[in-house]
């Protein structure tokens, strides 16, 4: 049975726009993915098949990266999923991996460029009953390096896999991660649905979590709307988190 999973890979990006999609050989998430004792696998004959298979996709449909898996979030948050660039071609290099080439837009090569994104996380397709790669569907910039597991994609690759299961392992969660995931999504550094991805993440990488939280400004996820909203009442992003604009927002919005 065919199965997918998010894995973030160190961004390599050169000047004609590569970048490496997947190492070769056999390989593990950082939080321990796909399972105890089991890896996923991609040889040089299952690679060059995935290359011809890849390339023959983006013959005619060029594949989309986007920023942070949003072409999945979109049927949920009802956001914008702009394209951050498109793989035209891809290669597989014996020994090394699969390599892409990519037409980044000019907005997204400003970000990469000025490090505000620095890895790219491929959606997998894999047996997981040999964890051989058979396919990758899309991927996206993002500045989680390690394999997402947060329950909205899954239910939305669930539901373009046609009922198809996603790989997502299930752990417990210390009591200091889950106050501190906490308080990054009231002081909106994760949104509620990064809110499973961030557990699991901590869970298996304490460390990293509060290095990624402490960069993330606080509010960095407020929609549009309460921005602006803030802007007109002369509330700070840090006074409404604080809850000292909290009040006067609910009154504006009843208005």
């Amino acid at each position: 049975m065919s199965h997918q999973a998010l894995l973030a890979t160190a961004l390599a990006l050169a000047a004609n726009g590569e970048a490496q999609l997947l190492p070769a050989g056999e390989f593990k998430a950082r939080d321990g993915r796909p399972g105890k004792d089991l890896t996923w696998k991609l040889d040089d004959t299952g690679g060059v098949k995935l290359a011809v298979r890849l390339n023959g996709t983006a013959a005619s449909t060029p594949i989309v990266i986007d920023y942070e898996h949003q072409t999945m979030l979109a049927p949920e948050n009802g956001k914008p999923a702009p394209a951050a660039g498109w793989i035209t071609h891809v290669e597989w290099r014996v020994g090394q991996g699969l390599f892409s080439r990519v037409d980044w837009t000019a907005a997204a090569r400003q970000r990469i460029a000025a490090k505000e994104y620095r890895f790219i996380s491929p959606v997998i397709e894999y047996d997981r009953a040999t964890g051989q790669i058979t396919g990758l569907h899309n991927a996206a910039l993002t500045n989680f390096p390690a394999l997402l597991g947060m329950q909205p994609v899954v239910a939305q690759l669930r539901a373009g896999a046609g009922g198809a299961d996603v790989w997502h392992g299930q752990r417990s969660v210390p009591p200091e991660i889950a106050a501190l995931v906490e308080q990054g999504v009231r002081e909106h550094k994760l949104t509620p649905q990064l809110r499973a991805w961030a557990e699991g993440f901590g869970a298996a990488d304490a460390a990293s979590l509060r290095t990624y939280l402490a960069s993330v400004p606080v509010g960095r996820y407020l929609d549009d709307e309460v921005r602006t909203l803030l802007l007109t009442l002369g509330v700070t992003v840090e006074q409404f988190v604080a809850g000292g604009g909290a009040n006067h927002l609910v009154k504006a919005r009843s208005t």
